[in-house]
Order: C-alpha cells, then sequence, then structure tokens
C-alpha cells in the first residue's frame, strides 16, 4: 500500500474537498421571461470533481463515490447546450478498469446520450402538432412546446408527465413551482382545452382499472387501444392525448435509457453488425428470453472491450449550417 506523504495529503484533501459538501441544481424553476433559473455552480462543480477524478482515480476513488452519491440523491441537470458529453470522453479515456463498475453507475446518471440537441425531429413535430391543434390557445401546452424547443434538457420528462397527470387529476397546485405565472393564472379548468380531455383520461383509467401513471407507462399499442374503446370521445383530444403520451417517451429515450424500439436505437450506432442486431430482433420477436439474455450479455462484452481499448477517443462535435 502506498503510504507515502503525498498519498496521505491527497487523501485528507479529498476528505476536506468531500466535508466542503457538493453544488445541487437547487430548485430549479422558470421565470417570467420563460428561462430556467438552476444553481450555475452545480455543472461547474461536476466538472471539477470529474477533472480531479480523471486525473487518477486510484487516488480520488472516494471522491468518485461522492460525485454517484450526491447526483443521485440532489439530482443532475445539465442543458444539451452544455456539450456535456466531451467530460464522458474524457472519463473513458482515462484509466478507469480498476474501478470499472463505480465508473459505470457514475456515467449511466448522466442524461447526454443523444445526438440531436435541443428540440429536433419527432421530437419537434409532436410538440409542434400539440400547440397547433388549440392555434396555441392552450397556454399550457403551448408553454410545454417552448420549454421542450429552448430550455432542452433532462427536467422535460418531469414537466410532460405533470401536464399528463394534471389533466387527469386538475390538481393545478402541483404545476405551481414550474409555471410563470401568466401561464399559471391562465389554465380555466372549465375551460375546452382541459375538462373534455380530464373526462377522458380519467375513463381510460376507470375502464381499464389503472392508475395515470401506470396508463401513461404503458406500451403504445395498448395505449391507443384504450382510447378506441372510450365510448365517449372526440378526435381532437384523441390527438393530443397521443401526443403527450408521444413526447413523453420521446423524452425519455432521449434523456435515459428507456427506449421503446430498442432494435432501432442499436441501428443507428456501427458497434454491431447488422447480422447479429437482426438475430436479436427475431429472439424477441419470438419471445425466446433466454437466447435473448445471452446475447446482450455477448453484446456487452464486445462493448466492453471497446471502453476499455486503451487507443485515446476523440469527441467531436457535429455543426449544423
Amino acid at each position: 500500500m502506498d503510504s507515502s506523504e503525498d498519498k496521505h495529503i491527497v487523501n485528507y484533501f479529498e476528505k476536506k474537498l468531500i466535508d466542503f459538501g457538493f453544488e445541487t441544481p437547487g430548485i430549479v424553476y422558470v421565470n417570467e421571461d420563460w428561462q430556467i433559473h438552476v444553481n450555475e455552480n452545480h455543472i461547474k462543480n461536476i466538472r471539477v470533481w470529474l477533472e480531479l477524478i480523471e486525473y487518477s482515480q486510484a487516488v480520488m476513488e472516494k471522491l468518485l463515490s461522492a460525485l454517484i452519491v450526491n447526483l443521485r440523491l440532489g439530482g443532475i441537470f445539465i442543458n444539451d447546450t452544455d456539450l456535456f458529453q466531451r467530460e464522458i470522453t474524457k472519463i473513458l479515456n482515462s484509466n478507469i478498469a480498476p474501478y470499472y463498475k463505480k465508473v459505470k453507475q457514475l456515467t449511466r446518471i448522466f442524461p447526454v446520450y443523444f445526438n440531436e440537441i435541443g428540440a429536433e425531429g419527432e421530437i419537434r413535430n409532436v410538440t409542434t402538432s400539440m400547440d397547433e391543434i388549440s392555434h396555441r390557445e392552450d397556454r399550457l401546452v403551448h408553454f410545454l412546446r417552448k420549454q421542450v424547443h429552448t430550455e432542452s434538457n433532462n427536467t422535460l420528462i418531469g414537466l410532460t408527465k405533470m401536464v399528463f397527470l394534471f389533466w387527469y387529476d386538475g390538481k393545478l397546485e402541483t404545476l405551481r413551482p414550474y409555471l410563470p405565472d401568466d401561464v399559471y393564472e391562465s389554465i380555466n379548468k372549465k375551460s375546452e382545452w382541459y375538462a373534455p380531455v380530464h373526462k377522458m383520461l380519467v375513463d381510460m383509467c376507470r375502464q381499464n382499472n389503472c392508475t395515470p401513471d401506470e396508463l401513461l407507462d404503458i406500451d403504445y399499442p395498448t395505449f391507443k387501444s384504450y382510447l378506441d374503446r372510450l365510448p365517449e370521445k372526440n378526435d381532437r383530444d384523441v390527438l393530443r392525448l397521443n401526443d403527450i403520451r408521444n413526447l413523453y417517451f420521446l423524452l425519455k429515450e432521449k434523456y435515459s435509457f428507456d427506449t421503446e424500439d430498442i432494435i432501432a436505437i442499436l441501428n443507428r450506432y456501427p458497434f454491431l453488425n447488422g447480422e447479429e442486431i437482426s438475430r436479436f430482433d427475431q429472439s424477441l420477436q419470438q419471445n425466446n428470453y433466454e437466447r435473448s439474455l445471452k446475447m446482450i450479455y455477448q453484446f456487452m462484452n464486445k462493448l466492453k472491450q471497446i471502453i476499455f481499448n486503451p487507443k485515446p477517443s476523440e469527441s467531436w462535435e457535429k455543426h449544423l449550417p
């Protein structure tokens, strides 16, 4: 064991740094200009600790554990424009082999595994559809669309879910901390943008003996079948419910590891060949769980070899015109 004076000094510094505390995101709220307010020292704190950890994991293992705990307990806030993928590249280029499990725990926390900055593709299509249905008269949905388009970050998953739950239970006070005054005061539960969709959601949950949380998390074919069986519905609110449910899943897919179509995700990357992915897809379609699980472990081993490759990886950014 290394008991040198330098080692003791570093350990003392590490302990004092952990005791000093960690900057959490704090209370995340939207000001009257519809801009996100968050503790700006949060992301700085993460970057400083990561730089120390990357310098030598063997010396800073306790700091690595402390960062995992703080992010789990205090939450994490990273904007798309923070380009935090660079930090992930630095971590993987450092000597992670002795502490692979802890590094994997840490990197899983970061909501940065996507390749489109901001609201692009299906996310933009869905939010635009939601807003245009009401001709931008539904201020709550208009606010949600603007947040998705201009303040792209991982908190949008929770905001989308809260809007869905509000449509079910009408508890406007639960949205109060997340809305600017002008939006909050514009919401009328007797309006055409709330009353019909509220009734449909209540009927869907009652008819299928499920909670709104459970309803939001089911697969799309089941969700659609619940909508189709409603005795009273209208086309406009059917589309609105489809859109908000799809937005929720698209945001979860972007900022977490949840997905409705793992095969489509695997096909985006060059690490596995098409034949392997096709065999895996076939195994899933056949409900052959044992073979599917074996293939997943094979994929994991293959990816682990890439991660442990001593050749440094280069981070790069795609600049849009």
